[in-house]
C-alpha cells in the first residue's frame, strides 16, 4: 500500500513538473522568448563613480557596467538616460550601446555636476534603459546610489587669465565662491609664487572680504608681472584663505595653476627693389614663437607672382628673420584708365587725363581745371593702399596653441612692381609751360602764310590754308589730348615743320632722294 502511495505521488510531481515545463513552453510561444532565456536582459555588474569621494560643485562621472544574462538573445539599439535630482545639474545625462552580446560586458558613461548647495547625503539616480530584445522593445529602470560627503572646502578659488606673458604687467584677478553650506566672514586671501619670479606691483599680495553668502562670490584684483628671464610653463601659485562660520576660524590652503608664456609680437619692416620685397620680421615680445609661416593675404591692388607663403621656422625672442615675396602693386589710375599705359604716362607728364577713357579728367593744375574730388579721393585711397602691405603671421606660442597676427608695412613709393607698371608721380604744370604750344603753333602758322607771301616760291592760298589748319589742329591736341606733355610738343612741331618743308620745298626734298638712290 506504501509503495502505491509513493507510485502515485510521483506520478502528481511528474504531472506538475510537465504542466510547468508546458506552461513556460506556452509562456514563451506567446512572448517570442526562446525556452531557456530570460525576459529582462539587463544585470548589473557593477559602478563606477569619479572622484571616489564626491563633495558639492565636483564633475561626478558614473560608468555602468551592463551584462546580458541572457543565453540566447543580445541587447541591441540600447539608449540609457540618468534621471537627476535637484541636488545635481546634468552634463551627459544619456548614452547608447549598439549591441550586447550573451553573456557579454558593456559599459554606460553618464557625467553630471553637485550643486554648489547640496548636502551631504545619499541620492538616487534612476537609470531608465530602452532596448531591443529579440525584435520587441523592452524598459528596464534601475536605482544607483550616489553618496555626497562633506566638503572639507568652504571656499573655491580660479583665477583669471589662465596666461600672463613674461615681463608685461597683467590684470590677474582671483574669484572667491562660497560653496558651503553656511555664510563665512572675515576673509583673508593671500598667494604665493615659490621662487619669486611671480609678483604683484604697487601692492602687496594680501586681499579681504567682509562676508559672503553661499552660492555667492567676489573678486580680488591685481597687478602683476613675471620675470622677464622667466622659463615658460606652468608655476603654482599657493594660496591661503582665513575665514570665520559657525564652527569657529578656519584656514584653507590650494594651489592654483599660471601659465607663464603664450604669445608674442612681431615688427615688420619691408625693403623693395623692382619687383622684389624683402620683408624683415623681428620677434620683439616675451616668447619663442615656433614654426612661423608669413603669408600676403588677398588685398586690393597688390598681386603676388609665384608663393605667397614662406615658411621661417622658429624666432626666438629679440631674433629677427628675412622672407622674400615677388609683388605686383596696380595703383587706381592703373586699373581705371581704359588708355593703359600711354594715358599713364601721359599722367605723369602731363598731370591729367585725356576726356573719353571712360573716367573724370584730373588735373594736378587746380588753378586751370576743376577736380572731381569724389574721383580724386578715390584714387587717392586706391593708391595709399597699393602702398601698404597687408602682412600675415602664423606661428605656435609657448602653450602650444596656434596663433595668427597680421601686420601692416609701409612700401616705398618711388618703386615699381610688376611688367609695366610705375610709380604715378604728377608734376604741376605753371601757366608759362601752357603758352609754349599755343606759341608754337602761331610761329608755325605765320611762317606758312610769311613764306607763302615773301617767298619765291607762292603756293595756292588754299594749300597754304590746309598746311595752317593742320598745324593748328595738332597744338590743339596737344593741349586739349595730351596735356600738354613734352613728348606731344615735340612730335607736333617735328610734323609742323615737315609739312611746311614738303609745302614749299618739295621739288629739293624729291631732287635729294633721287640723288640719294643713284
Amino acid at each position: 500500500m506504501l509503495m502505491g502511495k509513493i507510485k502515485t505521488g510521483t506520478g502528481i510531481i511528474s504531472m506538475l513538473l510537465f504542466g510547468v515545463m508546458m506552461a513556460t513552453l506556452a509562456f514563451s510561444a506567446s512572448t517570442n522568448v526562446p525556452a531557456g532565456d530570460y525576459f529582462y536582459l539587463v544585470d548589473i555588474q557593477a559602478t563606477n563613480i569619479l572622484p571616489g569621494t564626491i563633495y558639492p560643485n565636483d564633475l561626478v562621472s558614473l560608468a555602468v557596467d551592463i551584462k546580458d544574462k541572457g543565453s540566447l538573445l543580445a541587447i541591441k539599439d540600447m539608449n540609457a538616460t540618468v534621471t537627476l535630482g535637484n541636488q545635481f545639474d546634468a552634463v551627459q545625462p544619456s548614452d547608447f550601446a549598439q549591441i550586447i552580446e550573451p553573456g557579454s560586458v558593456g559599459t554606460l558613461l553618464f557625467k553630471f555636476r553637485v550643486k554648489d548647495t547640496t548636502p551631504p547625503g545619499y541620492y538616487s539616480v534612476l537609470l531608465t534603459m530602452n532596448y531591443t530584445r529579440n525584435n520587441e522593445p523592452v524598459t528596464e529602470t534601475q536605482t544607483i546610489t550616489i553618496p555626497v560627503s562633506k566638503s572639507d572646502k568652504y571656499l573655491d578659488v580660479t583665477v583669471s587669465p589662465k596666461s600672463i606673458n613674461p615681463g608685461n604687467q597683467s590684470a590677474l584677478v582671483f574669484t572667491i565662491r562660497n560653496i558651503g553650506g553656511n555664510s563665512v566672514s572675515n576673509i583673508a586671501f593671500s598667494w604665493t609664487e615659490a621662487n619669486g619670479l611671480v609678483l604683484p606691483l604697487g601692492s602687496d599680495n594680501k586681499r579681504y572680504l567682509s562676508y559672503l553668502e553661499p552660492g555667492t562670490s567676489a573678486d580680488l584684483n591685481y597687478t602683476i608681472a613675471a620675470d622677464p628671464n622667466i622659463t615658460p610653463g606652468i608655476y603654482p601659485f599657493s594660496v591661503s584663505l582665513s575665514f570665520s562660520d559657525t564652527n569657529g576660524t578656519i584656514t584653507q590652503t590650494s594651489q592654483v595653476g599660471i601659465i607663464v608664456g603664450g604669445g608674442t609680437d612681431f615688427e615688420i619692416s619691408a625693403e623693395n627693389t623692382s619687383s622684389q620685397v624683402s620683408l624683415s620680421i623681428a620677434n620683439i615680445g616675451s616668447n619663442n614663437a615656433g614654426a612661423v609661416v608669413v603669408k600676403i593675404p588677398q588685398q586690393p591692388g597688390i598681386t603676388v607672382s609665384g608663393s605667397s607663403t614662406s615658411i621661417l621656422g622658429n624666432i626666438n625672442k629679440g631674433d629677427y628673420t628675412l622672407a622674400s615675396f615677388t609683388l605686383q602693386t596696380q595703383t587706381a589710375t592703373d586699373t581705371n584708365i581704359a588708355g593703359g599705359s600711354a594715358a599713364r604716362q601721359r599722367f605723369n607728364q602731363g598731370g591729367n587725363f585725356p576726356a573719353g577713357t571712360g573716367t573724370q579728367t584730373q588735373d594736378i593744375n587746380t588753378e586751370q581745371r576743376a577736380v572731381n574730388p569724389q574721383d580724386a579721393n578715390f584714387a587717392l585711397r586706391q593708391n595709399a593702399a597699393a602702398s601698404q602691405l597687408l602682412v600675415q603671421i602664423d606661428y605656435t606660442d609657448t602653450t602650444g596653441a596656434r596663433q595668427s597676427v597680421q601686420k601692416s608695412v609701409k612700401l616705398s613709393s618711388t618703386s615699381a612692381f610688376g611688367a609695366g607698371v610705375t610709380a604715378l608721380t604728377p608734376r604741376r604744370t605753371s601757366g608759362n609751360d601752357q603758352l609754349i604750344p599755343i606759341v608754337l603753333a602761331v610761329v608755325f602758322v605765320l611762317a606758312a602764310l610769311g613764306i607763302n607771301k615773301f617767298g619765291k616760291k607762292n603756293k595756292p592760298w588754299k594749300k597754304v590754308a590746309i598746311a595752317a589748319v593742320i598745324i593748328a589742329v595738332l597744338y590743339a591736341a596737344v593741349i586739349l589730348l595730351f596735356s600738354q606733355s613734352t613728348e606731344s610738343i615735340v612730335i607736333a612741331t617735328i610734323i609742323s615743320v615737315g609739312i611746311i618743308a614738303w609745302l614749299y620745298f618739295k621739288d629739293k626734298i624729291m631732287k635729294m632722294i633721287k640723288k640719294d638712290k643713284k
